[in-house]
């Protein structure tokens, strides 16, 4: 398990992707920052073929 923290977290419901920065400290000392944009998927079933 990595510890870290995630901030400046925002989820825009039109495209559905979820943007954020996550930061951890690495093994050495070194602060390690990531910018993340995860897009989301949803299966309807039944939606638009009845």
């Amino acid at each position: 398990m990595v510890d870290g923290l995630t901030k400046d977290n925002s989820f825009d419901l039109m495209t559905f992707r979820d943007i954020s920065t996550f930061e951890m400290e690495e093994d050495d000392g070194k602060v390690k920052v990531l910018q993340c944009n995860e897009r989301y998927h949803l299966r309807l079933h039944g939606f638009l073929n009845p």
